[in-house]
C-alpha cells in the first residue's frame, strides 16, 4: 500500500466515524473512544520524482480513560 492509498484509508476512517479500538499510552483495547478534532490538511507528496498534493483530514481521537489525545496512524 502506498501513502497515497495510505492517507486516503485514513480519510475514510475519519469520514465514517469509525473509533479506534487501542489507545498508545495505556495500551487499552476499549470502544469509549470521542473524536476530538478534525482539521482539513493538504499533503504534499513526492513520488518519482513528482509532487502530488493530496487533500484530506487529519483527526485526533482521544481516549476516554486515561484522557490522552493522539492521531490514529
Amino acid at each position: 500500500m502506498n501513502i497515497i492509498e495510505k492517507i486516503h484509508k485514513h480519510e475514510k476512517f475519519i469520514a465514517t466515524k469509525q473509533k479506534p479500538c487501542f489507545c498508545p499510552k495505556c495500551k487499552s483495547t476499549h470502544v469509549n473512544f470521542t473524536l476530538h478534532e478534525c482539521r482539513y490538511r493538504l499533503f504534499h507528496v513526492i513520488i518519482d520524482s513528482l509532487v502530488h498534493t493530496i487533500e484530506s483530514f487529519l483527526g485526533r481521537w482521544k481516549c476516554s480513560l486515561c484522557e490522552d489525545v493522539y492521531f490514529l496512524s
